[in-house]
Order: C-alpha cells, then structure tokens, then sequence
C-alpha cells in the first residue's frame, strides 16, 4: 500500500533464562493478582441481547444459559448437531434475529432441520440460514458473533450433542484431554495478558516462558521459524497499505513451513481469548477504547515506523506502475485536483505533482507518517509554501472535516493487502470517492482482480524436504503439511509451482463498486494441464490503471507467481490432504472472502473443493482468518 507501514518488529531473542525471565514472571504473577478485577468489570462484559427477545444479559453466556432456560433453545447444543462451523454458526445467529427482527418465529425452522439432522445426519439437513446474506451482521457489534463456541464446547462438552459430555470421573482419556486443552487455554491467557502489561523488554521472555512445553525453559523454542508472538494475529512487517490505513502491527507473523522465507497467518484468535477478558486500554478522551478503536489504533500506530515504507517503496512493479499511470497520463492529471488516500511517504503525492497537478492532498491517519510526508514534500519543493500544489492532512477519511478542496478529480490510493482484500482499507477508499470524488471522476486503480490456482507441494514450500543434502525428509513435510489447513501462507510462489490453469475469482470496478461488493462467493473450475497433486489453492490479484481513465498509457500491475516479484508475493491456502489430478481433470472451488462481521479488519476466508462434476456434498471443506493486530 502507500508507503504507510508496520513495524517489522523482531525476531524473538533465545537468551535463556536468568533475570529477564524472573522479572518477566514476577511481573506477569504481580499482573495476575489484578485479574480478577479485569474479569469482574462490568464495562468489560460484553452485554449481549437474547435471540428471541429484547432481554439483555451481561454476557455471551448469561445469554446462551437464558435462552436456553427462557426459550427452550441452545445455540452451544445446537450447533454441536448440525456440526456447524463458524460460519454457519453465524449465519444461524444472523438468521434468527433477522426472524425476530421481522416478528416470525424462527422455532419451526430450527426444530425441523434438528430432526432433519437427527434422521439423515448433519450433511442431510436442511439449513434455512445458509444463504451468505447471514454473514451480515443484524446487530451492529453483536458479541455472539465473536464468541469462541468452539472453546465453550471443549469446557462444557457440547462438541458430542447432547448428552456428548462425560464427567472426569467416567472418562480418564476424555479427563486428560479436557485438562490438556485447559492447560492451553490457560497458557494463551497468561500470553494475552503478558503481551497487553508488560514492557517490551520482558514481553519476550514471558512469552517464550508461557509458549514452552513443560520441562523447557524459557527461550528452547527460539529458532527458525518460531514466532515469540503467538497471536495469530498478522503483522505488517510484509504487508502492503496505504498508510491512511492499510497494514496491521505487531511483531512479525511466524515463518512458513518450508523455513524460506514466507510468512504463516494462523487461524485467528476468538472470543473469549481476545474479547471480553483482557486489559481495559483508553482511548485519547481517557475512556475505554472499544476493541475497532484498538485495532485501528495499532493498525495506524503501525505505520508510523519507516521500514514498511522503505519494502513498499523499493517494490518496484508497485511504485513504478503508480510513477506511470500519475506522470505519464497528462489528460488525466494535468491540472486536475488529486486525493492521494493513504499517503504514506508522500510518493504518491509527488508523482502526481510532477505530472501536473493543479493541487494535490496527501491525507493520512497516522499523524507522525504524515508529519514525515510534509517534510519530504517540502524537501522537494512542492508543498504549498513553496509554491508546489501539494499539501499534507491528517486523519481519518471517515472523520476529517476539511481537505480544503470540496472536490477532486482523481483519487490514487495504494490500499491493497495480501490476497487483495486483507487490511480492508478499500473501505477507506471507497469513503472518500463517495465523500469528495466529482461525477466522472477516476479512482486510481480503477479494476482489481482475484485470481486463483491451484498449487503442489513446492507453492508451500514443502519440496525443500524431499532433498536434504540428499536425504529425504518427508516426515517433516507430512507435519507441517498435516498443521497447514487453517494458516493462510505468505510467500513467493514459483510459476513453476502452479498445477492449474488460473482462474478469475473476483473482479471490481473501484469506480463504481458498493461497499459490500468487496464481500463475494465466487465458483471458479481449475484444470490441470498435467497428471499431479494439488496440495493447495494460490491466491493473488492483478491492479489496473485501464485506459478508461489513463489514455495515454494504461498499466496493469500483477502480483502473480509469474509476474515481477512484490511485497505481496502470493497468499496459499492449504487443502487438507493434496488432490490427485490427472491431465485435463478439473478442481471445483467455492471461494469465499468477507469482512468479518466479527472482528474489525480481518477477513474471513472459506474455501470448498472437489472433483468438477462430483456431489457437493462430497466436498471437503477449510476456513481461514487473516487480522490485524492490536486486539
């Protein structure tokens, strides 16, 4: 994106034990002796309304527990049944609220499709709410749709149905198993709140100490490939933005299976872990800030650093690509008012002075990047003082009053993210084309695509273990093969490496789209060319300066495995086991990206698959989450 970045932050240090760890424990046991206040506080409750009524409970829970009681019906059991997954976990809240909203009663559909399920199994049912409608939210921030349900049904034995669960006392294994996923729980929290109290220069040791099995001390884990982060969350460190709002913070994400340099985007945290039960953080009017003002907070803060934008401004194909289609194309920018969103650095804003803009405005939301953009364009002499059209505002689209132009004629933005869509700046974007963009105007890029393949073994990076100084290391691989469903896969991907022809997943007319048009299902077929295994599906996106807008020179920007690397490199979503295909056989896909209705700035990622022709139900099927940091 813009040259607005993330920190990089570091790897994490393997200095043993010693002080550092002692003080780090201290600290995070000292923190600990507050936590139950942390947990107590009502303004930390996430007060949740009841499905089918106006009734408001202090939490999630409290909500289940009453609709269960009040209502006859368990969303915890119910889902369990039918074997529903996030999504259609949310679909079904979204569902029945939407019936009550509408004053019908969604019992009778419920019941008939627990007895569909109960008589033909889960896959046989019918599902009223399986329409990808219910993936909109029909209550704003409604806290049931952040709630860690799988969690709740390890705690309480829902995972089985009803009557699934077996006390301790009847079941050892099942005991043991119980005690080991709270063990884990409990280790992730004392991560969580390690990370939100203490200072970065114990952060590091805490959480090597909580991330280590038992019998390792603090830092064993340190290495290729470990990540001292463990927050599922992404990092920007990579990631593209455009600084008005692109990529997320934190320390970097851990490292792809193949150790080669990709980076993995774990399967998000939920719920309980990241929502309700953490340290209250303040907002600039010393109130609690609410978990989107965090997360842009971070997203924003991020930026602020120089390293993202010193990746972004020596990719090349992104910078140069944005050089031509501003200086290159004079019917376009000559003596036009541009909006550069996002500003970053302040290059875009330069390029479009030297192509002849009448008056340009670099707005960006951190206030330090954008501080830094004013003193570069200066620098060079084109800000206002010096005579040159361009000027530097800080803030938000969404909340800056004045951009001393009423409107402009040419908005560039530099708001992509990985697999296109992640960071969802292009809300931002699509803001200020309604906000200030004259009729006719041009948005720069003005078309972005989605494209797809699918991919061997070697897209994941798993090839380098088949010849290790000549050994083979294939075990290695079937592991990290094994984990990879769920982890979204950052990493350059060799044209060789692609399996299938590629296909077009989505396309969108910045110009002209809605909003929710960054929101799509799409159903591609992906033919191999030749006999092999399609181990995963390759994400990546191509930008277009079409000659809609740029007549003189139109340019196409490709993030594709055979294009000109980028910061982008290719997003990987592994299958769960790879796919034989014979030459001219066809891989059927349903390919789903959606802002979460849950989590602000992440994007929820599904992916279904088969044989071409085959029964859908015969598909398999894997969900992904790609968030920022900052929760």
């Amino acid at each position: 994106m813009s040259d607005s970045d993330s920190d990089s932050g570091g790897a994490g240090r393997c200095d043993g034990g010693g002080a550092p760890a002692a003080a780090a424990a201290a600290a995070a046991a000292a923190a600990l002796a507050d936590w139950q206040d942390w947990d107590d506080d009502p303004e930390e409750d996430d007060a949740t309304r009841s499905l089918f009524s106006d009734a408001v409970l202090p939490s999630p829970e409290a909500c289940l527990a009453h609709d269960a009681a009040a209502h006859g019906f368990d969303v915890r059991e119910f889902r369990a049944k039918l074997s529903l997954d996030d999504h259609g976990t949310i679909r079904l809240i979204n569902f029945i609220r939407s019936r009550v909203a509408a004053g019908a009663d969604p019992l009778p559909a419920l019941t008939a499709a627990a007895a569909a399920a109960a008589a033909n199994g889960a896959a046989g049912a019918a599902q009223p709410w399986a329409s990808d409608d219910y993936l909109t939210p029909v209550l704003p921030d409604d806290p049931l749709l952040g709630y860690d349900f799988d969690e709740e049904a390890g705690d309480e034995g829902w995972a089985g149905g009803a009557g699934a669960g077996t006390s301790a006392g009847t079941d050892a294994p099942g005991a043991v198993a119980a005690l080991a996923a709270e063990n884990a729980a409990l280790r992730a929290r004392l991560a969580a709140l390690a990370e939100a109290a203490l200072p970065p220069e114990l952060l590091e040791d805490a959480l090597a100490g909580a991330a280590a099995a038992p019998g390792e001390g603090p830092g064993a884990r340190c290495g290729a490939g470990s990540s001292s982060s463990g927050s599922g969350s992404t990092s920007s460190s990579s990631g593209s933005s455009s600084d008005g709002g692109s990529d997320g913070g934190g320390a970097p994400p851990p490292r792809d299976p193949s150790g080669s340099g990709g980076l993995v985007l774990p399967a998000r945290r939920r719920g309980r872990d990241i929502g309700r039960r953490r340290r209250r953080r303040e907002g600039g009017d010393g109130k609690p800030a609410s978990a989107s003002a965090r997360i842009d907070a971070a997203y924003f803060e991020s930026y602020s650093t120089f390293d993202i934008h010193r990746e972004m401004l020596g990719d090349k194909p992104r910078t140069e690509a944005y050089r031509d289609a501003l200086e290159a194309n004079p019917s376009l920018i000559k003596g036009a008012r541009v909006l550069d969103v996002g500003c970053g650095s302040g290059i875009l804003s330069m390029f479009a002075a030297l192509g002849g803009a009448a008056s340009v405005v670099g707005l960006d939301a951190s206030e330090r990047i954008a501080g830094f953009a004013r003193k570069n364009v200066a620098a060079n002499g084109l800000d206002r003082e010096s005579g040159g059209p361009v000027s530097i505002v800080t803030g938000r689209v969404e909340q800056v009053a004045d951009i001393g132009s009423e409107q402009v004629d040419v908005i560039v933005s530099e708001w992509m993210g990985y697999a296109l869509l992640f960071e969802t700046m292009l809300d931002s974007v699509l803001a200020a084309r309604d906000r200030w963009l004259r009729p006719g105007g041009a948005v720069l890029p003005d078309v972005a695509t989605v494209m797809v393949a699918g991919g061997s073994d070697a897209a994941m990076g798993l090839d380098f273990w088949e010849d290790v100084y000549g050994f083979s290391m294939r075990p290695m691989a079937d592991e990290l093969r094994a984990a990879a469903p769920g982890r979204v896969i950052v990493r350059e991907v060799p044209a060789s490496a692609l399996v299938t022809a590629a296909a077009e997943a989505h396309r969108m007319d910045l110009a002209a789209m809605a909003p929710s048009g960054q929101d799509f299902t799409a159903e591609v077929v992906l033919a191999a060319a030749q006999a092999g295994e399609c181990s995963c599906v390759v994400v990546w996106f191509d930008a277009e300066f079409s000659a809609r807008f740029c007549r003189e020179r139109p340019v196409r920007l490709s993030t594709a495995p055979d294009a000109a690397p980028t910061h982008w490199m290719q997003a990987v979503l592994p299958l769960r086991a790879p796919v034989a295909l014979e030459a001219g056989a066809r891989l059927a896909c349903r390919l789903s990206m959606a802002r979460s209705p849950a989590r602000h700035r992440a994007l929820d990622v599904s992916l279904e698959y088969g044989a071409a022709g085959g029964a859908p139900g015969a598909r398999e099927a894997v969900s992904f989450s790609m968030e920022v940091g900052g929760e």
